[in-house]
């Protein structure tokens, strides 16, 4: 009978949940889509309103997703107790020393059950991720269960969407090996970090909408490249193996390639064709000083940062850093100049000085040569790069561990037929 109810409640309210919720999933790794994990699993979420759980409804739409709930939400109204009884809610009495469900809930997960926990333990109207409770961590260690932090922004209104981001699983014996309160503890404060974390990223992601009037450039630029060079290039992507949607990433994003054609950046621009890149483009491609305004105009529209390679240009540093803490992509070719020999030449290291300030990943990513512009063009994407810490010496050793990433690429495209050596 429950499971009969549960089944109609999600299929009369889809309805609702298009037109209110107009949700947006965000994946801190969108190859671990970690809504269809099978068996137990604890979803661990921030709090801002009553409707988290029924917008987590739809999230987890294909499993069964039992809340934890306060008893004073429970006895609020006989609909609402109703509601929550036939869709499985597990009660937490008014009384925080009362642990009977913590029990329960382990029962649950071992059984293999879906169960979602608020651990901040009230509405939290602020922006900031509040103090979380431990008692989850005792229930995902006793039962050893993966924890799947998520962040909800709260935002619930026909006029804007609701934003949900997706962390990576995280199981308890990667970080403790007890079940004692130091250890419960400590895993608490991982995972309550973790959902930190996914506010940041969300909030970068959140001010790059699928529709902003003030790219139309940009968007403009990959429509054009689409219709008038996609036809006769054919760009093929190669992402790092077992990965499919690897190229479908979100957030900032800082790609690093080599550089051996002008036509570079609308391979790149074709092949991540999603995403709005910004590509770091040398000073003399914009022309003169007083002169080709119509070519400046249409460069910086299309999301053309000019920099100068002669000199440390702290203003476009600027720039690629105001455009990567909003939550863009930013293509840089830090040979500086073009290779037309397909030797990779030694990086300069402003590049990762940005990603060191920005704290923003690194994709590396080889463009093959190609014989004639209608030839096919082959893109290599490599592993995604941490960050360095601001230290030059830092810069330094991860400005040649990138070149590294990038010329083991193009020993792979060359073992596969698809660049000459």
């Amino acid at each position: 009978m429950h499971f009969l109810f549960y089944l109609f409640t999600k299929l009369t309210a889809v309805p609702f949940e298009i037109i209110f919720f107009r949700r947006k999933n965000y994946y801190e790794d969108r190859n671990q889509k970690n809504r269809f994990i099978r068996g137990g699993v604890l979803y661990v979420s921030n709090h801002r309103s009553f409707w988290d759980y029924i917008c987590y409804f739809f999230v987890v739409y294909f499993h069964k997703l039992r809340p934890i709930v306060s008893e004073l939400i429970y006895q609020k109204n006989p609909v609402l107790r109703f509601l929550l009884k036939m869709n499985g809610a597990i009660v937490v009495g008014k009384n925080n020393l009362d642990v009977n469900y913590i029990d329960a809930c382990v029962s649950l997960l071992r059984q293999g059950k879906k169960i979602i926990i608020f651990p901040e333990g009230h509405f939290n109207k602020e922006d900031a991720v509040r103090e979380f409770s431990p008692s989850f961590a005792k229930m995902a260690i006793e039962a050893d269960v993966p924890v799947v932090p998520l962040y909800i922004d709260g935002v619930y209104s026909f006029l804007h969407r609701t934003h949900v981001m997706i962390g990576k699983k995280m199981m308890a014996r990667d970080y403790v090996s007890s079940s004692s309160n130091e250890h419960v503890r400590i895993f608490a404060k991982a995972v309550e970090e973790k959902v930190r974390q996914l506010k940041v990223i969300t909030d970068k992601r959140k001010k790059n909408p699928l529709f902003n009037p003030a790219r139309f450039g940009m968007d403009f630029g990959r429509l054009f490249a689409m219709t008038h060079f996609d036809p006769f290039m054919r760009v093929h992507k190669h992402n790092p193996e077992g990965k499919k949607h690897y190229h479908k990433m979100d957030g900032p994003l800082l790609i690093v390639a080599n550089h051996m054609e002008f036509s570079d950046p609308i391979v790149v621009m074709l092949g991540l064709f999603r995403r709005r890149i910004f590509i770091l483009i040398a000073k003399e491609v914009f022309g003169e000083e007083g002169k080709h305004r119509i070519r400046k105009k249409l460069l910086k529209d299309i999301g053309g940062i000019k920099i100068d390679r002669e000199k440390f240009d702290i203003e476009a540093i600027n720039q690629c850093c105001d455009v990567l803490n909003s939550g863009y992509a930013l293509l840089a070719f830090p040979e500086g100049h073009l290779n037309h020999d397909k030797k990779i030449t030694s990086f300069k290291e402003g590049v990762m000085l940005v990603a060191a300030k920005t704290q923003t990943p690194i994709l590396p990513l080889y463009i093959c040569g190609a014989k004639h512009i209608y030839n096919t063009r082959h893109i290599y994407l490599g592993e995604v790069i941490q960050p360095p810490k601001m230290n030059m010496s830092e810069i330094a050793k991860k400005s040649k561990e990138v070149q590294t990433r990038i010329e083991e690429l193009k020993q792979k495209a060359i073992q596969e037929g698809k660049e000459s050596d």
